[in-house]
């Protein structure tokens, strides 16, 4: 019995990460059944050779700078459309067991909502928020906190609110301070977008 508990630990890992990399080909192989990207007139979709590779490193590398700068890639794309690229990032914001291969995922995502402010497309926002509300929720270190409050701070959906409130209560200052100076821009973003 032990002997079938410690395979189990070590080939579901690995069986994990196959599937992923699975996945991340078929969306580059068949990107006619992915959403194009229409972000602005200079950039109409993520690079495939981009967010493939920078899927597999951040779900198959060994170390954490592999992973933290494979996660820094995604902020240099147009946000991410693909349920298996979001699905990527949120295995590695909720999962990975190094905080800094977190925090970047989380400030890749800001950055890549931030950089392509035109494509701030809706429909794939709740998604992106569910996932960070679970990271947020779930996350023990104040910094990944930090980062995923000004992440989500660049989303215009309403539920964004949601984790934005949640960390004004959160019980690390530094989070605190963090969620009232991201609702405060948040909130002034918002208003200047209605009024033109």
């Amino acid at each position: 019995m032990q002997n079938l508990s410690k395979t189990l630990r070590t080939t579901v890992p690995v069986v994990i990460a196959l599937i992923a990399a699975l996945a991340a080909a078929m969306f580059i192989v068949s990107p006619g059944k992915t959403q194009n990207l229409q972000v602005n007139p200079g950039i109409t979709h993520a690079d495939p050779a981009v967010l493939e590779s920078g899927l597999n490193k951040l779900i198959n590398s060994v170390t954490p700078l592999e992973r933290a700068d494979a996660a820094r890639l995604f902020g240099e794309q147009p946000p991410a459309v693909s349920s298996t690229v979001i699905q990527g990032l949120g295995r590695a914001l909720i999962y990975d067991a190094d905080s800094r291969v977190r925090a970047a995922v989380a400030r890749s995502i800001g950055q890549s909502r931030r950089k392509y402010a035109e494509n701030r497309s809706v429909h794939n926002e709740p998604q992106l928020l569910e996932i960070m509300l679970t990271a947020y929720q779930q996350e023990i270190d104040a910094e990944v906190r930090r980062e995923i409050v000004r992440a989500v701070g660049e989303f215009d959906h309403a539920d964004a609110a949601t984790v934005i409130n949640l960390a004004l209560e959160d019980q690390d200052s530094s989070v605190r301070e963090a969620a009232q100076t991201v609702k405060i821009l948040r909130e002034q973003r918002m208003l200047r977008s209605r009024t033109g």
